[in-house]
């Protein structure tokens, strides 16, 4: 994952985030309590970042699988708030360059990430979806200026993904249902505000979210 150029981006809709260049297969290990983000790509370098963001909000838990010393990365002055005692829980390494840190809101302290084995992919034996309404046939992109209706997003799929740009305070609220994401990934621009229950995000593109990863996100 990787934020950019954002002073609070809300990820308390979120149940479980998948990022992947490459399935990984391996015995499945312990899952961190309250994780729901996921860094699955075994080897890559900053497989989950966060860059560029003055404030990062988490009701729940990371967890990166990859063995790289900077597996999990954040760089600048940000700081990842975890809401409800969440972790961020590394298989090898974490880095927190400049001025970032983990904040635990609850504790009202910093926190340092934690070790962790690998749980393997917690959706694998999810099939993926096969069918949907076409929402739209071209890259979607909404904003202040170029809001869907009522404020809400419908499920389907987009083809050329989708991007939620600045909402000026609004919050973009994403109907329960299946969003694919046929090409060109999901990306959530400076100040974007969003919300969701009962959602879940396939992503078809190698490209993936912010540009960064391949995803599948249940929601």
């Amino acid at each position: 994952m990787q934020v950019s150029r954002s002073t609070r981006i809300a990820l308390l809709f979120l149940s479980a985030f998948l990022f992947q260049s490459e399935r990984l297969q391996a015995t499945p290990g312990t899952v961190p309590p309250g994780a729901c983000l996921y860094a699955l790509d075994p080897s890559a370098d900053r497989a989950f970042q966060i860059a560029g963001a003055q404030s990062v909000y988490s009701a729940c838990g990371v967890v990166v699988e990859s063995r790289a010393s900077d597996g999990f990365e954040m760089e600048g002055s940000e700081t990842l708030y975890l809401e409800n005692h969440a972790q961020v829980s590394v298989v090898v390494g974490a880095q927190l360059n400049g001025q970032t840190k983990l904040w635990d809101t609850l504790s009202n302290k910093q926190v340092q990430a934690v070790q962790t084995t690998s749980p393997g992919d917690p959706l694998s034996s999810i099939p993926a979806p096969t069918s949907g309404t076409i929402v739209s046939t071209s890259h979607a992109y909404y904003d202040m200026n170029s809001k869907p209706k009522n404020n809400t997003l419908s499920p389907g799929i987009y083809c050329g993904g989708l991007t939620i740009g600045n909402t000026n305070g609004m919050t973009f609220n994403f109907s329960p249902g299946v969003y694919v994401l046929a090409g060109g990934g999901f990306v959530l621009n400076s100040q974007a505000q969003v919300s969701g229950s009962g959602v879940t995000f396939y992503n078809t593109s190698s490209a993936g979210w912010g540009a960064r990863r391949a995803i599948a996100i249940p929601l």
